[in-house]
Parts: structure tokens; sequence; C-alpha cells
């Protein structure tokens, strides 16, 4: 994927912003995951960076980004090491995602909220989170 598009409910394109832009060495691939805050001022993104992943088998390091549309700044939420996808948000300061550690084989859920601290695995070998609104 090359942009992500804020499109109206008359199919009118209100919004466009290129990825790499926006996330300098970011990516995303059609399997990458976009979930808009409970407030709606707030995008996060399941990105796969261009850095060096360390880690057998993996290309890239996957991570968490908020992205503000209205100020047009992205965030990393996931620190280097850490990796994430798959996020969604819980409330506008905490969210969801999978991760796995350098020596597992299955991915867990864990829960951080979004100054990077109180990062906690909920789940071990477990997939798709998800969370209802009240």
């Amino acid at each position: 994927m090359t942009n992500i598009y804020h499109v109206g409910l008359d199919g009118a394109v209100r919004a466009q912003w290129r990825i790499s832009k926006i996330v300098p060495r970011g990516d995303m691939s059609g399997d990458g995951r976009i979930d808009v805050s409970p407030d709606g001022k707030r995008l996060l993104l399941s990105i796969d960076m261009g850095e060096e992943s360390g880690r057998k088998d993996w290309d890239g390091p996957p991570a968490l980004w908020a992205f503000d549309p209205q100020s047009q700044k992205a965030t990393r939420l996931t620190p280097k090491k850490q990796f994430g996808w798959d996020g969604v948000w819980i409330d506008n300061d905490s969210v969801l995602f999978l991760s796995r550690a350098p020596d597992e084989k299955g991915d867990s859920i864990y829960r951080m909220s979004t100054d990077g601290k109180n990062l906690k695995r909920l789940i071990k070998n477990a997939r798709f989170p998800s969370v209802n609104a009240p």
C-alpha cells in the first residue's frame, strides 16, 4: 500500500497521506491493520518498518504507530525491540496488539498505554485481538 485515504460517505476522497511520508522507512501491506481511536482523532497503524530486525525469518520489524490526521504527526508506540502488529484501541490511551518475543514460536496479545508504559502480556499463544465498544 502507498497511501491512506479518508473517504466520505459520498465516495469523495477527503484526504490522503503517503505512508512513507508520515512514517519514515515505514510501509504497509494489504494485511496491515488500521483502527480509529474511540474519540475519532487518531489512527492506529500496523506498519512494517524498513529496519534491521535482528531476528531470523523477519524482514523488518512490525511496529504500531498512532497517526493524528489533524496535526499530520505520527508517533511510534512500540519500542524498536518490541514487535507489534494488529493493534486495536481499548480506549483513547491504551491499545491491544499482537507481539512475539524473540524466543517464542507463537504470538501473544499484549496491552500497552500509548505513552509506551504499562506493557503487559495478557494471553500467550493467541491471535486476533479485538475490543467491543460499551
